[in-house]
């Protein structure tokens, strides 16, 4: 016995005892069958769909774990540079303040040209 497309429909078949609604009894087993074709291929793509959500939901969570990192990063470097401003004066030879305020500057701008959709520069 081979596995039919309609396995919900084909069960009218059995139930049908009388011949005098032939053409209707037709016209119901076809309409049943269309529906129930629609339907799986209506389950068919909702886990196809699924599946397509599952992998979107995965690189979000990913992309939102290294903003996170990065925005760490980036914290901790501006209290670093922040604690630099407070001690300038220990620096005499260097400017510290000017190295400072453009550390920070930069910080801001590759802030703002990544929220933008611009590139962020990776420093090594």
């Amino acid at each position: 016995m081979s596995k039919s497309e309609t396995p919900r429909t084909d069960v009218i078949h059995e139930l049908r005892k009388d011949r005098e609604n032939l053409s209707q009894y037709f016209y119901m087993v076809n309409h049943a069958r269309q529906l129930e074709r629609e339907l799986a291929a209506a389950r068919e793509e909702i886990t196809i769909l699924k599946s397509k959500y599952a992998a979107h939901h995965a690189e979000a969570e990913r992309l939102t774990s290294e903003i996170r990192s990065v925005t760490e990063q980036r914290d901790r470097l501006a209290e670093a540079l922040e604690q630099i401003l407070e001690y300038q004066g220990r620096f005499a030879e260097e400017d510290p303040e000017s190295i400072a305020r453009e550390a920070l500057q930069s910080l801001i701008t590759n802030e703002t040209s990544a929220a933008a959709g611009g590139e962020r520069k990776d420093h090594e």
